[in-house]
């Protein structure tokens, strides 16, 4: 996790996310990012789960709170991405890029291929079914195809691609905003995905095991309810890991399916972070290997 430095909107950024508000920043508006960070990173530890937090090397934008657009972390490697805003290009950490070197991983850099226009910002591009190695894309200008050949060829992933579509018709910017896959499930906006390519993403589902749990637009849409990730804790715990906001949109019974394939959903109040940065939970976890 990487614990923001300003409150400060991204100008940048919300010409293509439709998620982001604009806000001007101030003193308590930082104050209150800083607090739904640092009650994030206790709870989560509180839960058995182990962080790693660095001081945001950016101080132009808070959108170095969401690191996982810029790296990601496999078994025996560490991708760097090329990222679409060139503000958001200067996130990319030399010193935990060499931490992850240091200890046996193979870096591949993929951000350079920015220089050419083409993007893929990581694991927000990016829904990874690391157990079936599938990568779930909404098509979007942050996700172009060369990005997503180049990560393929480097990993071995299978590509599944889509267009999905935000609340005004536009390109849904992050795949992880609509859906997130955990170990037999995935919480998905199918809605939101075009009519010509949902089933296909239903047939990889059928294929895998994967037993969709489907949002409403309205969940997807204000609520961040795919922005979600699962993670295990030290005691091997099973933990579904959401906005607070998200956590209240679920019914009973997306509740109970969820509670199917995890021991725990853990939520966590970031209205602030939400607001101003237009992504969720998931967004500020890189998950590591």
């Amino acid at each position: 996790m990487v614990r923001p430095a300003t409150a400060e909107s991204n100008i940048e950024t919300k010409l293509s996310n439709r998620f982001q508000s604009t806000i001007d920043s101030s003193p308590e508006l930082l104050t209150s990012v800083l607090e739904e960070f640092d009650a994030m990173v206790a709870l989560l530890e509180t839960n058995g789960v182990d962080i790693c937090v660095h001081d945001a090397i950016v101080t132009t934008s808070m959108d170095s709170v969401f690191p996982n657009n810029w790296i990601s972390f496999h078994k025996d490697k560490v991708i760097t991405y090329p990222m679409l805003a060139p503000s958001r290009q200067a996130e990319i950490n030399g010193a935990v890029i060499n931490e992850a070197i240091s200890r046996g991983k193979e870096h591949i850099d993929l951000s350079m291929l920015a220089q050419d226009g083409h993007f893929l910002e990581g694991t927000g591009s990016m829904v990874l079914d690391r157990e079936h190695r599938t990568a779930y894309i909404a098509r979007s200008p942050r996700s172009t195809q060369e990005g997503m050949e180049a990560f393929s060829q480097s990993t071995g992933y299978d590509l599944c691609v889509f267009d999905a579509f935000g609340p005004f018709g536009e390109p849904i910017y992050h795949t992880n905003v609509m859906m997130g896959v955990g170990i037999g499930f995935s919480l998905i906006g199918l809605e939101t995905i075009s009519e010509r390519d949902r089933n296909a993403v239903l047939a990889r589902f059928e294929r895998d095991g994967i037993e969709p749990i489907e949002l409403t637009n309205d969940q997807v849409y204000t609520c961040f309810a795919g922005n979600v990730l699962q993670a295990e804790s030290a005691a091997g715990e099973r933990l579904l890991l959401m906005s607070a906001k998200a956590d209240r949109s679920l019914t009973k019974k997306q509740r109970d399916q969820c509670l199917r394939f995890n021991d725990k959903i853990v939520s966590f109040e970031i209205p602030t972070i939400e607001l101003i940065g237009g992504g969720s939970v998931r967004c500020m976890l890189a998950e590591k290997f």
